[in-house]
């Protein structure tokens, strides 16, 4: 874990600061069933792939997204990242 330093910690916690992440950051983050988040778009993708069971695919995620979203509709994706996200 990473320190913040005591000026930028109290910002934060004073709300006089706001912090901004990036996407690598699910990478560190867990569910509470234990598992990490993906870390990356590409991560996320396969994940959409197998759970839809796409077959080989290449993990685009915008791609994948798109394809379940024509075979299964939207509702379906939405679905599947909320529970997973």
């Amino acid at each position: 874990m990473i320190t913040l330093p005591i000026g930028l910690q109290h910002a934060l916690e004073s709300g006089e600061c706001v912090l901004f992440v990036g996407a690598g950051i699910g990478e560190h983050l867990k569910c509470p069933d234990g598992r990490h988040l993906p870390g990356s778009g590409t991560e996320l993708a396969g994940e959409i792939a197998a759970h839809f069971a796409l077959g080989a695919i290449k993990p685009d995620l915008s791609k994948v997204a798109e394809l379940i979203e024509i075979r299964k509709k939207r509702k379906e994706l939405e679905l599947f990242l909320q529970k997973r996200l």
